[in-house]
């Protein structure tokens, strides 16, 4: 009898179709002590990990009935809409007496239960016809978080995945609510277990520095002392709506995209800015004096690890990179939702546009992603 490594179980366990749902727990936690362990030694990581996304992206697409139209529309390659998330998660910090009183307590005094629930529901049943290109799995989240009697939910620290079990529905949360009468964000044990969480999972916000954590904790997973990262005192006070946890693994690939240039061409300055411009709160991943190896108008520009990026950044934000290519300095748009910048390919996939731009303002490779 063959015995399979680690990778090749994970992989024939994600090919099963029918995995019962106790089991999906396990499943995650296998595959996340899977990366962590060959993400320091194995030169195949860049592989394994893009086979293991692969198939749990397709079993998510086929696995969640809820959001099937919504889905629907996502896989025929729209332009991107970032603006429509930021939109749908600006409810939270809105008005009283809806989705905002979800994660921020009552200005006016308690709110009954059932009434309060009722008009948070309409509101976001509202928000994703209104907003149809919102990822779906911040949708999931929040749905998870506020709708569901039995909620499981997740944020990212690191390589770890932390499941909330915690949330508005849940009966003994109910129980407690009607109870006492006062907001859960007043109330120490649920301020720590539900609201501050999900908080740090759609907004990155200064008060709770949760983007520095994320950024220190993925440098140390993905370079391990092999680059050094540089966060300009800027990043601290960065504050924007977005799908965190996906943001974070568009960070982590972006990492890991820099890790295998540095392993080339040994430039290890990494440097990281924030800043407000042009109606974008602009977050800048700098790879100090490092180039582009590919044509400014290659097609296939974007594999690996930056197609994995690009997927994660799809509708959560604009996404440029400025580099200096071997045709001159370009700012080359990768997503855009102005019209302008994007265009259709002879394959009908929108592609962005590249813009020529002074050499001197370009300090390296450089990503850029645009916030609303």
């Amino acid at each position: 009898m063959i015995v399979k490594d680690k990778f090749e179980f994970i992989v024939d366990l994600l090919n099963k179709k029918a995995i019962k749902s106790n089991d999906k727990e396990k499943m995650f936690k296998l595959i996340s002590n899977e990366i962590e362990a060959v993400i320091s030694q194995d030169a195949s990581i860049l592989q394994r990990i893009e086979k293991i996304e692969q198939i749990i992206n397709n079993q998510t697409t086929g696995s969640n009935t809820k959001n099937d139209n919504h889905k629907d529309k996502q896989k025929v390659n729209p332009p991107p809409k970032p603006k429509e998330t930021f939109e749908l998660l600006s409810s939270f910090s809105s008005h009283d007496g809806g989705i905002k009183n979800l994660t921020h307590s009552f200005n006016y005094g308690y709110i009954e239960y059932e009434e309060l629930m009722k008009n948070c529901k309409e509101e976001f049943e509202n928000g994703k016809v209104k907003y149809p290109n919102v990822p779906s799995p911040l949708l999931s989240r929040i749905e998870q978080f506020a709708f569901s009697d039995s909620p499981k939910w997740y944020y990212m620290r690191g390589n770890d995945k932390i499941t909330k079990r915690t949330g508005w529905s849940e009966p003994t949360f109910v129980k407690w609510y009607k109870e006492k009468q006062i907001h859960p964000a007043n109330d120490a044990y649920y301020a720590s277990e539900m609201i501050n969480p999900f908080k740090e999972t759609i907004q990155v916000r200064s008060d709770l520095g949760n983007l520095i954590k994320l950024i220190q904790e993925l440098a140390v997973i993905t370079f391990n002392k092999s680059v050094n990262v540089t966060l300009n005192e800027s990043v601290h006070s960065a504050q924007f709506f977005t799908d965190v946890d996906r943001l974070g693994l568009a960070i982590y690939h972006i990492f890991m995209a820099i890790k295998n240039a540095s392993d080339k061409n040994f430039l290890d300055e990494v440097v990281i800015n924030y800043s407000i411009k042009d109606n974008y709160k602009h977050l800048e991943i700098i790879h100090i004096d490092s180039t582009p190896t590919k044509s400014i108008h290659d097609y296939d520009f974007l594999g690996g690890d930056l197609s994995s990026a690009k997927k994660y950044l799809w509708s959560l934000c604009n996404y440029d990179i400025l580099a200096i290519f071997k045709e001159g300095a370009f700012r080359k748009v990768i997503l855009s939702d102005n019209k302008d910048e994007m265009k259709k390919n002879e394959s009908e996939k929108w592609i962005g546009k590249n813009f020529s731009v002074n050499a001197d303002l370009v300090k390296g490779f450089t990503h850029v992603l645009k916030f609303y």
